[in-house]
């Protein structure tokens, strides 16, 4: 399956299905290809295929065959691959097979080999997938933060912190005497303030110090270094010991690296201000060994959930307590109650052939071009319930395609379909929420956007 989801050998996916099952039977352009493609029910999927086929059809060497194998991978010089080509259509007429076979088994060969992979290599692609399906399963919180300390994946680290979420991980913000420069996950026992999984062990994920937008890697160096002498004892003592720049303090306070404290984001904001004010007058400089801030002078009131989230939104492109959907929750459930209820990603399977609405935080996006030349955009979108894909082809490219300018959300309607038990939803409108409400588009375009 590595081997077959690649750009040539994936036009033959449903060829490879329908002969795996029986329900078709597999299709060799020559007799001489069955021994070599059987396993594969005729489709070509290996770079050592188009060896054994050079080898088998047109009678090459196995070093002739290499050779043009190499030709097709990769950068080539036109000239040289089409003597190949002139050569091997000749080669396997002399050997009796017929022009239309031997056009047919070169299509073949060329339009998958320039992305194919050898057979050892989708082989060693496979043991790693199976060894991070059994990590994900029994380690999820490490796992998954393994993957995002390693910024790896297709998706956007936030999508895979929103993957914790629903495992039931529970989401810790940074900490500037807990959290590392990477994302750490623990299990620890029994406490009230964390959900408990099936075996009586906690998991969270601990959001990484790096996340932080803005920190400086010295401010970080030393923060780390002073750490380890002691922990960190008040907002005070921080500013004392690191001296960051009061952005750079501020921006831990917004995100939640200050919470551990005891006082609230705005209190401790006016905690920064004071102290920064009283520096400025002492006579030991901008860092005195200690400034005292007096706290019944400072609010107490916390800011909302709201606030919390797009600050942390802002500053770490995720959010700790809440999906980043949460925050256009009034949004949303004014559309339910104007139009009718969204459908959940989880759900989509249950709807195929229908049309449906969606909401959707877009995670990663991808433009391509139709065999025409017309523009078309993929998009991978979550709710809070899961991930879904939604396609828009050119003619609704055009009109909502100005639209997909942010990560959202959106409101896609769309119809679902099948792909053998994938279901992609193909869109038909789509809408954004703003701060200003919801945005539709005034008419179709013109052209389609660079």
């Amino acid at each position: 399956m590595i081997a077959l989801y690649r750009p040539g050998p994936m036009e033959h996916i449903t060829t490879f299905i329908d002969a795996k099952h029986g329900r078709t039977e597999p299709h060799y352009p020559h007799p001489a290809l069955e021994e070599i493609l059987k396993e594969t029910y005729g489709v070509m999927l290996y770079q050592e295929d188009v060896i054994k086929v050079a080898q088998a059809v047109a009678g090459w060497s196995l070093a002739e065959s290499d050779k043009l194998r190499r030709s097709m991978s990769g950068k080539r010089v036109e000239e040289p691959f089409m003597k190949h080509r002139d050569r091997f259509i000749q080669d396997a007429v002399k050997l009796g097979v017929n022009v239309e076979a031997a056009l047919e088994i070169w299509r073949q060969m060329e339009a998958f080999s320039g992305y194919a992979f050898c057979k050892a290599h989708s082989a060693a692609y496979s043991v790693i997938s199976v060894q991070s399906a059994w990590l994900k399963s029994h380690y999820p919180a490490e796992f998954l933060a393994a993957v995002m300390s390693n910024y790896g994946g297709f998706y956007h680290t936030s999508c895979y912190l929103e993957e914790a979420r629903r495992l039931g991980i529970s989401i810790l913000p940074p900490d500037v005497n807990k959290a590392e420069p990477y994302f750490t996950a623990q299990d620890v026992e029994q406490a009230s303030s964390l959900s408990m999984d099936k075996q009586g062990w906690l998991s969270y994920i601990r959001i990484s110090l790096l996340q932080v937008k803005g920190l400086t890697r010295a401010t970080l160096t030393k923060l780390l270094e002073k750490r380890d002498e002691r922990i960190f004892e008040s907002l005070e003592d921080f500013c004392v010991r690191v001296k960051p720049a009061y952005r750079e303090a501020e921006t831990l306070i917004r995100c939640g690296a200050f919470d551990s404290f005891g006082y609230t984001r705005p209190q401790h904001l006016w905690r920064l201000r004071l102290f920064y004010n009283n520096t400025k007058h002492s006579d030991e400089g901008m860092f005195p060994s200690a400034v005292k801030v007096q706290s019944d002078s400072v609010p107490m009131v916390d800011y909302p959930l709201e606030k919390k989230l797009r600050d942390e939104l802002e500053l770490m492109e995720l959010t700790v307590e809440k999906h980043p959907l949460w925050i256009w929750k009034g949004a949303l459930q004014e559309h339910v109650e104007k139009v009718g209820p969204f459908v959940h990603a989880r759900e989509i399977h249950k709807h195929i052939g229908k049309t449906v609405t969606l909401a959707g935080w877009m995670v990663t996006t991808r433009r391509t071009k139709t065999k025409p030349g017309e523009m078309m955009q993929f998009l991978s979108c979550e709710d809070l319930t899961g991930t879904y894909e939604a396609v828009l082809f050119p003619e609704t490219y055009r009109k909502y395609g100005r639209l997909v300018r942010s990560r959202g959300p959106y409101i896609i309607t769309s119809k679902v379909e099948d792909n053998f038990g994938h279901t992609p939803v193909t869109v038909e409108k789509l809408s954004m929420i703003t701060n200003d409400g919801i945005t539709f588009p005034r008419g179709a375009m013109k052209r389609s956007p660079r």
